[in-house]
């Protein structure tokens, strides 16, 4: 029994110890050079590029020529909107620029859409349970070469679909293409980049989008959906359960109904850690159980 305890001691902190690792390694933000930026064609062929600075300041450049800024205040519910007029490439410097400034309120123009569908589900954490891999396939398996020479397979299957409640962001004609992104950004929170809202924005409504400004009013629903994945450890016939999501933006037109819906490169959800270490974890599990 004493030498079970100590293997098991052993055991728990040279397989623990990699997850460890990797989750202080792991990105919290989206891990793409290309999600703080992106850049289309218009209909009127200008190219618009919109920029998000690590202050999260939104910046837009028209055929390369710096055309306005915006940045929200989320605290005190204030969004800073700066046109400038005519400056030259690729500058932010405010010397001797001129610009002009408007303030808006983030929250005149977001509001919950009461009536949306809410899904709300917690990921499951840890759970042992009767062993049966009924609907699950089989991915990869893990032998611990090292202490116990155990084998760990693995399996997974659909988890289903949850989703946060709709906020409706209200975009009034006229409106700056920088200032729309900043207030998806303070709609929906988190590390949400630019490159990811154009995205969307310009797939559901890219044909109003013209010289960096919408040329329509229009009230997009955006909600985050998470995407579930059930994780299946086994050892000996004894199994260990986890879940992962990815998370996706969600961003539905109101003028045709059509919805867009993009990868946000988010951390996973659940059990952050890959495949490898869910299978470490499964036999560190059955061999303290």
């Amino acid at each position: 029994m004493k030498n079970k305890t100590i293997l098991s001691f052993m055991l728990s902190v040279v397989l623990l110890l990699t997850p460890v690792l990797t989750a202080a390694a792991a990105p919290q933000t989206p891990n793409s050079a290309n999600d703080n930026e992106f850049t289309f064609i218009d209909q009127n062929d200008n190219t618009t590029r919109v920029v998000q600075e690590e202050d999260g300041t939104i910046i837009v450049y028209i055929n390369g020529l710096l055309d306005h800024s915006a940045k929200t205040d989320l605290e005190n519910d204030i969004l800073v909107h700066k046109q400038y007029n005519a400056v030259s490439q690729n500058s932010l410097t405010f010397n001797n620029e001129t610009y002009t400034t408007t303030i808006l309120k983030p929250s005149d123009y977001i509001t919950e859409d009461t009536g949306s569908s809410i899904f709300s589900e917690e990921p499951a954490s840890d759970l042992i349970t009767p062993f049966s891999t009924a609907g699950y396939t089989y991915k990869s398996s893990y032998t611990d070469h090292f202490i116990t020479g155990l084998t760990a397979k693995g399996y997974t299957k659909d988890g289903g679909i949850t989703r946060t409640s709709e906020k409706k962001v209200s975009i009034t004609r006229s409106m700056a293409i920088g200032v729309g992104v900043s207030l998806f950004i303070a709609a929906l929170g988190g590390p949400l980049t630019a490159g990811i809202i154009i995205g969307a924005l310009t797939g559901a409504y890219g044909s109003i989008i013209i010289d960096g400004y919408f040329t329509r009013d229009i009230s997009p629903n955006a909600h985050y959906e998470d995407r579930w994945t059930l994780w299946k450890g086994v050892v000996n016939s004894w199994e260990f359960d986890n879940k992962q999501g990815i998370r996706y933006l969600r961003v539905i037109s109101n003028l045709s109904s059509k919805t867009v819906v993009q990868p946000t490169n988010y951390a996973p959800l659940g059990y952050t850690f890959d495949f490898t270490d869910f299978l470490q974890t499964t036999i560190t599990a059955y061999t303290n159980r």
